[in-house]
């Protein structure tokens, strides 16, 4: 017999990419209508940094910002979404970059 005290919330996970150096999306993280998420950005070989942001799809199928990070340094983010709609899709976009290696993944939370 199962522990009712022991339950685990399901979660999803995604990777968009791994050490891209230059603009562009990764892959689309279909996450079936979670309200709450979390991105983890890692960075490498960062003098000058990139600006990464974390898109959510619209019904119209377009993309639109819902945080933006600046890296400027090596290491590890993490930024935590949480909205009141649910969202079907999010994606995350170097939209800038000057030099150094990302790499982008997440977690949702059901």
């Amino acid at each position: 017999m199962s522990d009712p005290n022991n339950y685990q919330i399901p979660a999803l996970k995604h990777t968009f990419f791994e050490e891209k150096d230059d603009t562009g999306r990764g892959s689309e993280f279909l996450c079936n209508g979670a309200k709450s998420f979390a991105v983890f950005i890692v960075s490498d070989e960062v003098t000058d940094g990139a600006t990464i942001d974390i898109e959510a799809k619209r019904p119209d199928g377009e993309w639109h910002v819902i945080d933006s990070v600046v890296v400027t340094e090596d290491g590890n983010q993490e930024v935590i979404i949480s909205e009141a709609n649910p969202f079907d899709a999010i994606n995350v976009n170097i939209s800038a970059i000057d030099d150094g290696e990302y790499t982008a993944s997440a977690t949702a939370q059901l």
